[in-house]
């Protein structure tokens, strides 16, 4: 071959294909991966808020000598109460949807819900970013499960 015929040969178009296969393959592939990982981060972050709120409903029990009605008790009650939660922390509802078991994914995991059973026990709600639909709510009990 003279170094013309070299200089101009390019790749055909079975090679330029295979390669952008290749190339989508292993983007999805990545793309599952990633998703996986973020939902993973997301059930890390619920589990934490559940257990941070399920915590200050224990220590608000431990001092009042019964469970709070609403997480809002503890969202408003002084900084200096060791019960008191920070809303930038752990996100609630007062009344909503989130009293009882949210009836879809909450926008940010560090959502929480709280039911009160009676004056000796409640229940913690979050959702598992890992599950889908109503399988993917997880409850924590706090003390007597009376009446939920």
């Amino acid at each position: 071959m003279t170094t013309k015929q070299l200089k101009n040969r390019g790749f055909t178009l079975v090679e330029l294909l295979i390669v952008i296969v290749i190339i989508a393959i292993l983007t999805v592939i990545a793309l599952v991966a990633y998703n996986g990982i973020q939902n993973q981060a997301r059930k890390t972050t619920a589990e934490s808020s559940a257990k941070t709120a399920a915590d200050k409903v224990q220590i608000y029990y431990t001092k009042e000598g019964k469970y709070p009605t609403d997480l809002g008790v503890l969202g408003s009650a002084s900084v200096n109460e060791t019960y008191h939660i920070d809303s930038n922390a752990v996100i609630y509802e007062v009344g909503g949807t989130l009293q009882g078991a949210f009836s879809d994914k909450p926008d940010k995991p560090n959502t929480v819900g709280y039911k009160r059973c009676n004056d000796n026990g409640g229940q913690i709600y979050w959702y598992d970013f890992t599950q889908t639909g109503a399988a993917g709510n997880q409850v924590r009990k706090l003390g007597d499960q009376t009446g939920c």
